[in-house]
C-alpha cells in the first residue's frame, strides 16, 4: 500500500516459484489476490532460488537501460525482495551477491558518473534465521566494497 502512486503505470509483482506475473497494477487488491494464489505460495520441501528471478529482472533492466541511454536518465526501479533469506534451492549462496555486483558495473557501463543510480534493492527479511540475517546485511551493507553504491 506504501508504494501505490510511486510509479505512473503502476506496479510490478514477481515470484520465485510459480509463472504468475502481475505488471502495471495500481490497487493493492490485485497484489493480495496475487500472493494469495495457490501456485506461488511456498509448500513443504520447496526451496528458494533467489538468485534466476532477481538476474531476470535485473538484465530486463540492464537491456532497458541500453535502450533509452540517449533519452536521458533511466526511469527509476526499486525491487522490494520480501524473503526470509534462507534460499536452500541455491548451490552457492553468493550468486545473489555475484548477480548484483554484475548488474551494477553493468550498469556503470551505461550511465555517467554524475547519474544517480537507476535501481535500489531492498531484502526485508522474515522469520529468523542466522545465517541468513548475516546475508542479508552483507547485501544491504557491503556491496559498497565491490563497488556498488
Amino acid at each position: 500500500m506504501k508504494a501505490a502512486g510511486q510509479d505512473e503505470n503502476g506496479m510490478d509483482l514477481s515470484f520465485t516459484i510459480g509463472r504468475l506475473e502481475l505488471n502495471n497494477k495500481k490497487t493493492g487488491s490485485d497484489f493480495w489476490r496475487a500472493m494469495e494464489n495457490s501456485e506461488v505460495q511456498p509448500k513443504d520441501g520447496m526451496h528458494t532460488d533467489m538468485q534466476k528471478p532477481l538476474d531476470r529482472i535485473l538484465s530486463t533492466q540492464v537491456e532497458e537501460i541500453k535502450r533509452n541511454r540517449s533519452k536521458g536518465s533511466p526511469k527509476k526501479l526499486t525491487i522490494i525482495v520480501l524473503t526470509d533469506g534462507v534460499w536452500a534451492g541455491m548451490k552457492n549462496k553468493h550468486d545473489v551477491e555475484k548477480t548484483i555486483v554484475k548488474f551494477g558495473k553493468d550498469v556503470q557501463k551505461f550511465l555517467r558518473n554524475s547519474e544517480p543510480r537507476p535501481v535500489s534493492i531492498e531484502f526485508i527479511q522474515f522469520g529468523y534465521n542466522v545465517d541468513a540475517t548475516y546475508r542479508l546485511r552483507r547485501l544491504d551493507d557491503e556491496l559498497k566494497f565491490e563497488g556498488i553504491p
